[in-house]
């Protein structure tokens, strides 16, 4: 008996392998010994898979066909020892809010944005993180997220700073402060600055938007251009000059010689 494994829309977050592995099924198993509905709940306690067929013809080859769950962000929490971009010790999210458990790092992975939130209580890979401020987050980086196809603005992490506050940091470096239980009224705020503000000169560093009157915005300080010094005049230019003036002064006193010698008697 054969076993293969056939992804439905091409990504694997799982490697065939692996899913194989989890399966429980051996090559040259007799068919008939194995409950296909068994191997189907077993891939199911998969975290990254979201659905799965397993069939067999009457060749004896067994399919499995998985829909594999799409990330969208990594998880950071230093006091549960959660770090992006390792194998084993990352944590990663769909869309929904659903931990996996980072067991393939792919090239595209390295994009995502980053939710740093130390306020988990716990993690359950295959449950959905249901902490309040993890969820606004989650809610704040996919709309931040979504206006990268208009602004250009490359979100790169979402940190829960307190138990108010939510701070966005895009790769130019600015940063934009959020309440996390107001993000809705607050995006509208960043969409009119971003419209007014960003992108021109003097660059926006920072933004308060959880401010309740003024809202705060740091500037970049434009640092003033170094003006060379006039050209001093060389002392050549003036002795010169001086020495010309004296030449033409003595020329214009001096006696002309008649050209005669003057007599004297003996």
């Amino acid at each position: 008996r054969e076993i293969y494994v056939t992804p439905e829309d091409g990504h694997e977050m799982l490697t065939p392998t692996q899913i194989k592995e989890a399966s429980g099924l051996r090559e040259g198993e007799n068919l008939l010994v194995v409950n296909l509905r068994d191997v189907r709940e077993k891939l199911m306690l998969l975290p990254a898979i979201s659905k799965v067929s397993v069939e067999h013809d009457f060749a004896g080859k067994i399919t499995i066909t998985p829909t594999q769950r799409r990330p969208v962000a990594w998880v950071k929490c230093d006091h549960l020892h959660w770090v992006p971009m390792r194998v084993g010790q990352g944590l990663l999210i769909d869309v929904d809010g659903r931990a996996i458990r980072a067991e393939t790092v792919l090239p595209e992975y390295e994009q995502l944005p980053v939710i740093d939130d130390d306020t988990i209580d716990q993690v359950t890979p295959g449950a959905l993180i249901v902490s309040s401020r993890f969820v606004a987050s989650l809610d704040l980086m996919k709309q931040l997220v979504e206006r990268q196809k208009r602004d250009g603005q490359v979100l790169k992490t979402i940190q829960v700073k307190n138990k108010f506050a939510l701070i966005a940091t895009f790769e130019d470096g600015f940063k934009a402060t959020f309440s996390y239980d107001n993000v809705g009224p607050e995006l509208k705020l960043y969409d009119q600055f971003v419209a007014a503000v960003r992108g021109r000169e003097p660059k926006a560093r920072a933004i308060n938007l959880a401010a309740e009157l003024n809202i705060p915005v740091v500037f970049e300080v434009a640092q003033a251009k170094e003006v060379p010094p006039p050209p001093s005049p060389t002392r050549t230019s003036i002795s010169s000059t001086k020495s010309s003036s004296r030449s033409a002064s003595s020329s214009s006193t001096r006696p002309r010689n008649s050209g005669k010698t003057r007599k004297t008697k003996s």
